[in-house]
């Protein structure tokens, strides 16, 4: 953190460690009081050595917003239709006789029909 403090106000310091060893993964999130700061920051010590290592500076990204992932709207939509296991289960049966994978009977599916 004193690497950073000279740039301005800390609000916050996350290093990454490794849950079993409880050693640093070497990344780690610097957040600034004031955006001005943390961009004067990143300008000068982006490429610097630090402790003998050089440090690459990266804007943090926002995470994705709910309705954009599998947990979101998208999956809503798919339990309402009939859930999960019916859309696989659909699928499967609407790709099993266009299925060329399962050429042995030894690789193949339960659902697939022999033609």
């Amino acid at each position: 953190a004193a690497h950073f403090a000279p740039y301005g106000n800390l609000t916050g310091v996350f290093i990454l460690a490794d849950k079993a060893t409880k050693r640093s993964k070497g990344l780690a999130y610097i957040t600034y009081a004031l955006p001005e700061n943390a961009s004067k920051a990143m300008e000068e010590l982006d490429g610097s050595i630090f402790q003998g290592r050089l440090i690459h500076l990266l804007p943090a990204k926002r995470p994705p917003r709910a309705e954009d992932t599998l947990g979101g709207a998208a999956a809503a939509e798919d339990e309402e239709a009939g859930g999960f296991k019916k859309s696989r289960e659909d699928r499967l049966k609407r790709d099993a006789g266009t299925n060329r994978a399962a050429w042995n009977s030894l690789f193949m599916r339960q659902d697939t029909v022999a033609a």
